[in-house]
Order: structure tokens, then sequence, then C-alpha cells
């Protein structure tokens, strides 16, 4: 049974090395850093359109 446990743990940590190692501030900066890139995305499709045909 450890060894399973400790096979596990080493192949997450080789598949995915940002879970073990990322830091809970790296993690908030690059949510923000995506969602100003979608806000942004969206502002720029919705430049040319009236205020009034947005809000409906």
């Amino acid at each position: 049974m450890l060894k399973v446990t400790v096979s596990g743990i080493l192949a997450i940590a080789i598949i995915f090395p940002g879970l073990m190692f990322a830091s809970p501030e790296e993690e908030i900066k690059e949510a923000v850093s995506h969602c100003k890139e979608l806000a942004r995305k969206n502002l720029d499709q919705s430049a040319g359109t009236d205020q009034d045909e947005l809000l409906r």
C-alpha cells in the first residue's frame, strides 16, 4: 500500500509540477491576469455597441 501511495504522489508531481510548488500568490496572479484578458476581449468586442443594446 505504501508503494502505491508513494508512486501516486510521484506521478502527480511529475505530471503536474505546478500543483506541488506553486504558491497561492502565483495562482491568484495568474487567475487575475486571465480575468483581465477576458475582460479586455469582451470590451473590444462590444466597443461599437450602443449601451442600451449591451443592457438587454
